[in-house]
């Protein structure tokens, strides 16, 4: 166990389908369960910090993660959250 609590932040990402991708997903999806409407995703990253992290490091993140296509999907919708396996560490 830690000793102390690790500090979280959160960055919303960009288009994780591209247009073909997202049209070959609906159409399975749609054989699956013919409700469903549309499909579309984005990254969102997460970042632990032993601690507090100054705000240069915040903005060099920022910068790091900001990359592809901006998200152009609905804000609402249902939400499905597909991450890895628990246990994986990404660089």
């Amino acid at each position: 166990m830690r000793p102390s609590a690790l500090h979280l932040l959160h960055f919303e990402g960009g288009n994780a389908l591209s247009a073909f991708r997202a049209r070959a997903l609906l159409a399975s999806l749609q054989s699956a369960c013919p409700r469903i409407t549309g499909v579309a995703a984005r990254h969102v990253h997460w970042a632990a910090f032993d601690a507090a992290p100054d705000a240069g490091s915040v903005d060099k993140l920022r910068a790091l993660l900001a990359y592809g296509d901006v998200y152009a999907g609905p804000a609402e919708g249902e939400l499905v959250v597909v991450l890895p396996r628990l246990g994986t560490v990404s660089p």
